[in-house]
């Protein structure tokens, strides 16, 4: 969505055996990248994006990792063209199990632009308030998955 800048995702999967459950954001190489808990940030050239991690109805927030340059697996790689490569982060979250389930937010915005959101779970509805510097958005994730833009 836009004004403001938010990407929202809900993921599911399931298996008949436990696994493991992993969701991979590939970030550009020239990017600060941190990660703390439910939160990540990636800034360069401008623009921070803050990765989100969200609880909802029956879903609990999981903590963000980080992979850049691995070789075993080959994973956090950049090319710009054929001979050139560039170690670069990928977040990462993890859930084990016979089930996950995942909501993510990525927002885009200026700078230091302060990013907040408060989630309210009423049921089998969560409602996302999304706070990006004097812009506000508002999402909810009903019980089948779907997400709707309220405001």
């Amino acid at each position: 969505m836009s004004d403001p800048e938010i990407v929202v995702a809900f993921d599911k999967a399931t298996s008949y055996k436990p696994t493991t459950f992993t969701q991979l954001w590939h970030l550009p190489y020239d990017v600060s990248f941190k990660a703390s808990g439910t939160r990540a940030t990636a800034a360069g050239k401008g623009v921070t994006t803050t990765l989100l991690q969200l609880p909802a109805a029956g879903v609990t927030a999981t903590k963000f990792g980080a992979v850049k340059g691995s070789t075993k697996p080959i994973q956090g790689w950049q090319w710009t063209d054929y001979f050139h490569k560039y170690k670069a982060p990928v977040a990462t979250v993890t859930q084990k199990g016979t089930k996950a389930a995942m909501v993510t937010a990525i927002v885009a915005a200026p700078g230091t632009t302060p990013v907040s959101v408060k989630p309210v779970i009423s049921g089998s509805t969560t409602t996302y308030t999304f706070r990006v510097g004097s812009k506000t958005a508002v999402v909810t994730l009903d019980a089948k998955g779907t997400l709707t833009r309220i405001r």
